[in-house]
């Protein structure tokens, strides 16, 4: 499991923690003081009743009938019977007996979901102030589900954000990465014709009858920083997602052109070109990069009295060469996997890298086997 997926679950799990016992407190400590309050107003009723000289029934059904909080009162008779005088609020208590009044007497009690204070008037009998909690529990669960309901949105945000957060730093480090991929491969591929350069200028001093020799080594060394700095780059505009134009390309017109320059460069090689109709809408920049640069595979890593045969059918462009090919052909085509044949060659080993990137952004498969001819086969299928 990835670092990003890890932390986006762990993150999730104290969210959902914190939130939670947050919200069950907030119900258990609103239920617990609106059970209070109640408390407090049968303490107050009961103290009410003990100091006044009225009749306690008739002063109890005052009360109970005036009281703002849904309220029933019970009359019990000495035999431990009830009778419900007021009913507001929905009770039925009717097993009762003296010890329980006693207590009742004394404090509040919780029956079931009801509150309870007896209050004695005498004679054996006594009278019930009930208060129902059903109501409170009711509008508990309600507010349950709501912090539940919080709750969910609260971790969906949080994971968005985080995913936000991670995404904008993906992307950075992804620059980095690839800022650090292109000064990697610049100074490696520059690092050879470099040394080269340096060391024929040296030898400038010492061997005038060669100047002129090593000043052509020294021109050809320099013309291959150019090759090698202008891939580099390519490579680079190919990593920005910059949106190119698209346009109608005749792709056999195009390769037909390739192998036109390919004829004047090696006048000798013989180049089959079997082709069917094929237009694509694609940008004409990522076209020459990703044809182009396989062309020149072709060419230059095969020797020139050998075939390079072209195929153009069912939406694939087929490149073979009859060159000494590939010892082994990796499961990933698209690294520099053949370093020393690049470098026999003269090449920067970059070739592979601008066509991965270049048919990544056309939405194209290349693969890579090997040729009948004996060399390397490239295949590329457009969508």
């Amino acid at each position: 499991m990835k670092l990003t997926s890890r932390l986006v679950i762990v993150l999730t799990i104290f969210i959902s923690i914190a939130t939670f016992s947050a919200g069950l407190f907030s119900v258990i400590t609103n239920h617990d003081q609106q059970v209070s309050n109640y408390k407090k107003s049968l303490n107050v009723i009961h103290a009410e009743m003990k100091s006044s000289l009225e009749d306690p029934v008739s002063l109890a059904l005052l009360i109970a009938n005036q009281s703002t909080i849904p309220m029933s009162l019970g009359f019990i008779t000495d035999d431990n019977d009830i009778t419900y005088l007021v009913d507001n609020a929905g009770t039925n208590i009717t097993k009762l007996n003296k010890d329980l009044i006693d207590r009742g007497d004394k404090q509040t009690l919780s029956i079931g979901s009801e509150l309870v204070r007896f209050f004695k008037t005498g004679k054996g009998e006594a009278v019930a102030f009930v208060i129902s909690t059903k109501e409170i529990d009711k509008q508990i669960g309600q507010i349950w589900g709501k912090i539940l309901l919080f709750n969910l949105i609260l971790i969906l945000i949080c994971v968005a954000a985080v995913l936000l957060i991670f995404r904008r730093d993906s992307k950075i480090n992804s620059a980095a990465r690839a800022m650090q991929e292109f000064i990697g491969d610049a100074s490696h591929e520059l690092k050879t014709p470099l040394t080269v350069i340096r060391g024929y200028s040296e030898m400038l001093g010492t061997h005038p009858e060669k100047v002129e020799k090593y000043a052509e080594r020294i021109n050809v060394e320099s013309l291959r920083m150019t090759e090698i700095i202008d891939r580099l780059l390519k490579i680079a505009a190919l990593d920005e997602k910059n949106k190119v134009e698209a346009i109608e390309i005749d792709i056999a017109k195009y390769v037909k052109s390739q192998i036109e320059d390919i004829l004047i460069i090696q006048p000798k090689r013989e180049i089959t070109f079997l082709s069917e109709p094929l237009t694509i809408k694609a940008p004409l920049d990522l076209i020459e990069i990703l044809i182009t640069n396989l062309l020149t595979n072709a060419r230059v890593h095969s020797p020139e009295d050998t075939p390079i045969q072209i195929t153009i059918t069912d939406k694939k462009l087929i490149i073979e060469d009859g060159g000494p090919g590939l010892s082994e052909i990796p499961d990933k085509p698209f690294k520099r996997f053949d370093e020393s044949r690049s470098r026999e060659t003269g090449g920067s080993g970059l070739g592979m890298s601008l066509i991965q990137k270049s048919a990544k952004k056309l939405g194209a498969k290349v693969f890579f086997s090997k040729s009948e001819l004996g060399g390397l086969k490239a295949e590329i299928a457009f969508n």
